[in-house]
């Protein structure tokens, strides 16, 4: 018995490794397979899966994480697609290669359906696995109000109303909570955590101001680091970090002034689409460098444009924000 669960974990983090090897490969082979590498990696995180539930049932050591893998490759896919070009054109195929691509609306909402599918089940494990799940429970409600916020539904609002007074129900204490939502944070989150006290411990380590009253006046900072610029929008790469990170890896760095309005749609043109997004920035101004001759605006503008942002909360309610993002320039 012990000899085939150590084969399903090996397994298990082999299929993994070759997961995130796709991943790679979308930047690093030629642009005709990016779809096809896209696709793979989700396949073999989904095998991963299904050999994890059939071996550990739902106290799989990695059941959580890899169904929230799945959640984040969907995103991939889905702001692939936005994103337009060859890549979206074969991710929309109705087989490889074929000529008949579905709708982009249908491959967005089949993106959708898939994504809230795979947190309840996220939802499901933790009800069987936890004596006490209500707050883990409630970070789930957070993460899919994050979901519906990442494809502009109007249900965000409410579904954040809910995890929050969903926390406040299981006796989170207020001031961790004040600590999670102080700030807006880039989506999709980078990694699943069953409680405020780990979201909040993963944080730490890379913050570098102290949370403060909040005004018109905040000046708060979002690290945003771009690893690939096919995956630009991606936030399997966003942390928050201190402005010297980056000048510590010698990558060029952009700092950039932002302003949210709480969960209010924004129209604006981006990759020749007339586009309506909840929670995304209303404008960006470049602070920083002086010199900005070098710098790609047209380019740098789609990348940042299709950004959503986990808003600011206040009891639960959403609230403007004004603050910098230091964006980390890719080199590739």
């Amino acid at each position: 018995m012990r000899k085939s669960v150590s084969e399903g974990e090996a397994l298990i983090n082999s299929l993994i490794r070759l997961s995130e090897f796709h991943l790679r490969g979308v930047v690093g082979d030629t642009a005709d397979l990016q779809a096809h590498h896209y696709q793979q990696a989700y396949k073999i995180t989904y095998q991963a899966l299904t050999i994890s539930e059939e071996s550990f049932g739902p106290y799989g050591p990695q059941l959580i994480d890899l169904h929230y893998s799945l959640v984040k490759q969907l995103y991939l896919q889905s702001a692939a697609i936005e994103r337009g070009g060859d890549t979206a054109y074969a991710l929309r195929a109705v087989v490889p290669r074929s000529k008949w691509v579905i709708p982009r609306r249908t491959a967005q909402s089949r993106y959708y359906r898939t994504g809230l599918q795979l947190l309840n089940d996220i939802r499901g494990i933790i009800a069987q696995r936890n004596e006490d799940p209500a707050e883990s429970l409630a970070m789930v409600d957070l993460y899919a109000a994050d979901w519906y916020l990442l494809f502009d539904q109007v249900q965000a609002e409410e579904a954040y109303r809910k995890a929050f007074a969903g926390l406040q129900e299981a006796d989170v204490c207020i001031t961790e909570l004040d600590l999670l939502f102080a700030t807006p944070k880039i989506l999709p989150i980078p990694t699943f955590h069953g409680t405020v006290s780990t979201a909040l411990t993963y944080n730490q380590p890379v913050q570098f101001s102290e949370p403060a009253e909040h005004d018109n006046k905040l000046e708060d900072s979002l690290y945003f680091k771009q690893w690939f610029d096919a995956m630009s929008v991606v936030s399997f790469q966003v942390t928050a970090g201190p402005p010297s990170l980056a000048k510590q890896e010698q990558l060029p760095e952009i700092r950039l002034r932002f302003s949210l309005d709480s969960l209010n749609s924004v129209s604006h043109w981006v990759s020749g689409r007339y586009r309506t997004n909840m929670s995304v920035a209303k404008e960006f101004n470049i602070l920083e460098p002086d010199d900005q001759t070098s710098i790609n605006r047209e380019g740098l503008d789609e990348d940042l444009r299709l950004l959503h942002f986990r808003p600011r909360l206040e009891n639960g309610s959403a609230r403007p924000f004004d603050g910098t993002l230091l964006y980390q320039v890719p080199v590739n």
